[in-house]
């Protein structure tokens, strides 16, 4: 008997509920890891008190969610080194998601999701044509605009965020083209 089992008899001995669902790691005798969820069911049987323990192995997923944690945090240590930012918002212009730390600035549009766009560009100022534009992306208009921030110039691509057929908000990327705009203007 495992710990949970443990727990789960001295619960039902003392006629209290059995404890929630309960996840473990498990080692197969090939060395194979499993992870698995279990739950107890108290009932009487002939009279007498048992335990019906339902296993659930859920390895699969807990490699998925590893797999996708691990894809996740190399996208945005690529993403942190690229002069580049990213941001989604919802169709009520609130920030879903941020992304990006090029060259140790804080990122353009907001520090923290949650936030709405009005919100970010009535706090730093500016930022009109960029609103305009993500106003219009969520009527499906697509927009590129250039835009200046900490003296550095972005060129910036404001997307719909669409869920098949429907608009969900919008999507952005940013990229640093300062260097590149000096050396076009020195030519």
């Amino acid at each position: 008997d495992g710990p949970y089992l443990k727990r789960v008899r001295e619960r039902i001995l003392g006629h209290e509920p059995p404890p929630p669902l309960h996840t473990e790691r498990l080692r197969r005798l090939d060395g194979e890891t499993l992870h698995i969820e279990m739950t107890a069911l108290p009932f009487l049987h002939e009279g007498r008190p048992a335990v019906l323990v339902f296993v659930h192995d859920v390895s699969r997923r807990y490699r998925a969610e590893f797999e996708s944690t691990l894809r996740e945090a190399q996208l945005g240590l690529v993403l942190d080194q690229l002069p580049v930012y990213t941001w989604a918002t919802d169709v009520d212009l609130r920030l879903t998601s941020v992304s990006g730390q090029y060259m140790g600035l804080p990122h353009p549009v907001a520090q923290r999701p949650g936030e709405t766009l009005l919100d970010v560009f009535d706090q730093r100022g500016g930022g009109r044509d960029t609103f305009l534009a993500h106003l219009g992306s969520l009527s499906g208009d697509p927009a590129t605009l250039r835009a200046e921030w900490q003296g550095r110039l972005f060129d910036v691509r404001i997307e719909p965020l669409r869920r098949e057929d429907e608009i969900v908000g919008s999507v952005a990327v940013a990229m640093d083209v300062t260097e590149r705009v000096r050396i076009e203007e020195h030519l």
